[in-house]
């Protein structure tokens, strides 16, 4: 039997489709409500009103258009048929295994996006959930600089989160390594001395 919460300890992020503005991307709201249904914790009628009130833009229309005595599930698999994953298994393995890290991107921002393709292969039957492959993939991805120095950790380290987070560790050292490599700049700018036009 469900323990009813009161309705105001609900809240969902605002999602408003592909135009409208929202917090949260489609995964992550479908995610919300999910955890909302599982937790048990929330009445179906609560949980459509929160959905409703999270909804904006686009997003509202088509709940709207649904009327109201629709249930969750049926909302749920509405907005999925507008917003879900329509990739082929073959074309988010392609990505995920392309996926490299980018000039100006952190470990952390570098592993999340590869994480994202990771899980939708998992989800489309591509793989399975086997880290050691997200592992290599993301050592693979690496810049040149972060790689040569974490083969050993590499090598060493099976845990992909503990691989991860070793990675991260190189990642600050080197930038605390390029901070102290920079010429100070001088406190005091010399200025050039002024031509005397007497003569």
């Amino acid at each position: 039997e469900p323990i009813i919460m009161p309705y105001s300890h609900l809240q969902l992020s605002s999602f408003g489709g592909e135009s409208g503005k929202a917090e949260v991307t489609w995964d992550c709201f479908k995610f919300e409500i999910e955890s909302l249904i599982t937790g048990r914790v929330f009445s179906q009628e609560h949980i459509l009103h929160g959905i409703r009130r999270a909804a904006k833009g686009e997003v509202a229309d088509i709940i709207r258009r649904l009327g109201t005595r629709v249930p969750v599930d049926q909302v749920l698999k509405k907005l999925e048929s507008v917003y879900g994953n329509i990739e082929t298994r073959e074309s988010v393995m392609k990505k995920m295994y392309n996926c490299t890290q980018k000039p100006n991107e952190s470990v952390t921002g570098f592993a999340s996006r590869l994480e994202e393709y990771f899980d939708k292969a998992v989800l489309l039957g591509g793989i399975n959930k086997d880290t050691e492959i997200l592992k290599g993939v993301l050592y693979q991805g690496l810049r040149k600089d972060i790689k040569q120095v974490a083969t050993y950790k590499y090598e060493t380290v099976t845990e992909y989160d503990k691989f991860k987070i070793e990675l991260r560790k190189i990642e600050a050292e080197m930038k605390e390594h390029d901070t102290e490599k920079r010429p100070c700049k001088p406190a005091v700018c010399a200025e050039k001395p002024v031509k005397s036009e007497m003569g």
